[in-house]
């Protein structure tokens, strides 16, 4: 969720619905995570199972939850619906890609699952 920024001093704030958040490098080791642009060198913590229309450099919008791989160094991810079964790795999307936060769980699961019912969301939009 947020393990990078407070590990390393790395300004945070919560994620709310709406926001729209952009993949850029932070902290001393410049580690993907994703900001508002408006806020600078501050990331935006998102709670695992957040619902995300996320647009790649040349792709188009596609929807993905947050989630985290089970092992290695840097664990916070991106779980889209065309391949459910995979955690894409934060470092290895493109800086630059956006991400809308369409919904936060009411609690945050676990592990994220792919099949979720209208009652795990809050702050819909």
């Amino acid at each position: 969720m947020c393990d990078y920024s407070l590990q390393h001093d790395v300004r945070s704030r919560n994620a709310a619905a709406g926001d729209k958040l952009v993949l850029g490098r932070y902290g001393p080791f410049r580690v993907r995570a994703f900001g508002r642009a408006e806020d600078g060198e501050c990331v935006t913590c998102l709670p695992f199972g957040a619902k995300l229309e996320v647009v790649r450099p040349g792709q188009p919008a596609e929807a993905a939850y947050f989630g985290h791989n089970d092992g290695g160094l840097w664990r916070d991810g991106l779980i889209f619906a065309s391949s459910p079964n995979a955690v894409v790795s934060l470092q290895k999307l493109e800086v630059g890609a956006t991400a809308t936060v369409l919904a936060l769980p009411r609690s945050a699961p676990a592990r994220p699952r792919m099949v979720v019912e209208a009652s795990d969301w809050v702050d819909e939009i």
